[in-house]
């Protein structure tokens, strides 16, 4: 019901967030294809007919692939997941179709994301939940990179997209944390702030993924000289914290 919704309200802009294959068990090709390309160029061409202002759209790094140096927005993308390479297809036909449009086409490449009410096969629900229940877990080496931003500053970035201020149009940007870490050193920092057990995790017991990142980090110059603000407020430690006394608080 796509088409009442928009007949039925009003917007002035609208953030895509749908996607398929977040989930590395989740593997329907055709579902992919249809979530990550087919419904995201409808909800882009509904947003053109019906007058919405601002389109912006969640990328994410999965489609750059294996990641190794400064990664910026004009280095080749090259994903090799079901969904880095539909979302990829996604942006590409997007990007086309919006040419000559009247929308004001945001997109956001997100890279890792990490807050409250993430499901338990992320990585840092995965890493407090060991630790708050003492249980040991299997583990890759941990050497591999990653660059979690905590979800209120990503709020923070689409809410100053969202104010009906003229960005560049069709631009993309790389959206993450400006530290770039380690899964081992995540995990150790977590289990200080948790005053855990680290000895719970056992390294080396699981096999890297075939399309793992170890050496990288990624350039956030153009965000950053486009919205001229420090918007990265939260460290690890905030993060956590937060997640921890918002599920404290959700117990009691």
């Amino acid at each position: 019901n796509k088409l009442s919704i928009f007949k039925d309200n009003i917007f002035d802009v609208v953030i895509n967030s749908i996607s398929y294959g977040v989930n590395y068990n989740e593997q329907d090709s055709e579902l992919a294809k249809f979530t990550n390309i087919v419904l995201c160029n409808e909800l882009f061409s509904l947003s053109e007919n019906f007058g919405v202002k601002t389109f912006i759209h969640l990328s994410t790094s999965d489609e750059y692939g294996v990641m190794n140096g400064t990664i910026n927005e004009d280095t080749q993308i090259n994903p090799q997941s079901i969904y880095g390479i539909t979302k990829a297809k996604g942006l590409e036909k997007l990007l086309r179709s919006s040419e000559g449009y009247s929308t004001n086409l945001i997109i956001l490449r997100l890279f890792s994301i990490y807050g409250s009410n993430e499901s338990d096969f992320k990585l840092m629900p995965t890493i407090i939940n060991s630790l708050r229940n003492n249980t040991k877990i299997m583990m890759t080496g941990g050497n591999q990179m990653r660059n979690y931003l905590y979800i209120n500053d990503l709020i923070n970035v689409i809410l100053i997209f969202s104010s009906g201020i003229k960005y560049p149009q069709n631009t993309i940007f790389n959206v993450g944390s400006k530290n770039t870490l380690k899964i081992r050193d995540i995990a150790e920092e977590i289990s200080a702030i948790m005053m855990g057990n680290f000895q719970l995790f056992q390294w080396g017991l699981l096999p890297y993924r075939e399309s793992e990142s170890f050496e990288f980090e990624v350039d956030l110059s153009n965000i950053s000289h486009v919205l001229d603000l420090k918007y990265e407020n939260y460290t690890l430690e905030n993060g956590i914290t937060e997640i921890l006394n918002i599920g404290s608080n959700a117990n009691e």
